[in-house]
């Protein structure tokens, strides 16, 4: 007579069985993503740790066959997570991509550019265009697009996108990249910059830079401001934002501009780095220069680093 505590065992282990079947199944009559069969297909050693967990913990444990099951996809998430985070922290030339874009003769050039687990470095480019230098894995694709609207002469649109191909990446394809962004420096600019996990740097020194967002994730934050006043007759009352949620920001200033910024550190009780002698912590968490009222250049924004170290760096001009 066939136990009471045999009848799950063979039911679940047929059921992964079967499970197993119908996933070769289908693959060989290719109605599952190749990238998505490659995740199961690293996945078959779980089988043999379940049917082995089953069969040490039968009659030991109750309900073995169901407990063995969670193990055994516990493992596989944890070692698939693993795998993935340590690809993801390898950098890739696999992927070599570069694209230049001659600028229209408008007034202000909008910047958008969003990126994945990529590090990225803004500067001001030699001859007036675009410019962009893309190395890293196969599972990234950069898209840019270029929008110039005659009913708007005064300003042109430049969009810079990182996309994967495809839903689930190839685990040997994926990895860290890096990109470089050239901007030119005689036409206003208003850069919005959206990162998920990488360092970046602005190098705006030597631009004309009306305003600048950063929403980054993941990473580090180096913004050098340039002694440019902004001609914008709204910046006042919608000052750029640089968020920075999970890293340090660093922003060099020149000491000929006034600077005021609103921090946002969430509680965090991180002091910010400046220098006391040219800078003010003045109530409701704002940094402003102390020559902000009587300064020929001033600008305004609203950092944001919750968890990170906010530094502010005065320059000589």
């Amino acid at each position: 007579m066939r136990s009471q505590g045999t009848r799950p065992k063979n039911l679940i282990a047929a059921l992964v069985l079967l499970i197993t079947a119908i996933v070769v199944l289908f693959n060989a009559l290719g109605l599952i993503p190749p990238e998505f069969y490659d995740l199961l297909r690293r996945a078959w050693p779980a089988l043999l740790v379940f049917f082995g967990l089953s069969w040490l913990l039968q009659g030991r444990v109750r309900f073995a066959p169901m407990l063995s099951l969670v193990l055994s996809g516990v493992l596989v998430v944890g070692i698939g997570s693993w795998a993935f985070a340590s690809r993801t922290a390898q950098y890739r030339e696999d992927n070599q991509f570069s694209h230049s874009q001659e600028v229209d003769d408008v007034l202000l050039l909008i910047v958008n550019v969003e990126t994945l687990a990529t590090d990225v470095e803004f500067r001001s480019s030699d001859d007036g265009a675009i410019h962009v230098e893309f190395t890293g894995s196969l599972e990234s694709v950069l898209t840019p697009e270029y929008i110039f609207d005659e009913a708007l002469p005064d300003r042109a649109t430049f969009n810079l996108k990182e996309t994967r191909p495809r839903q689930f990446p190839l685990l040997e394809n994926i990895g860290r990249g890096r990109l470089i962004v050239e901007l030119p420096t005689e036409i206003a600019l208003d850069v919005a910059f959206a990162g998920e996990d990488g360092d970046v740097s602005f190098n705006m020194g030597d631009v004309a830079l009306e305003r600048l967002n950063i929403n980054l994730q993941q990473g580090d934050a180096l913004v050098t401001l340039p002694a440019y006043n902004p001609l914008a007759p709204n910046i006042a009352d919608d000052p750029g934002d640089l968020i920075v949620r999970n890293g340090d920001i660093t922003i060099f200033i020149p000491s000929n501009v006034g600077g005021h910024f609103e921090l946002n550190r969430n509680g965090s009780g991180i002091q910010p780095e400046y220098d006391p002698s040219l800078y003010n912590l003045l109530v409701g968490d704002v940094l402003e220069s102390r020559t902000f009222d009587t300064a020929d250049i001033q600008i305004n924004y609203i950092v944001t680093v919750p968890r990170g170290v906010i530094r502010l760096v005065v320059q000589e001009r």
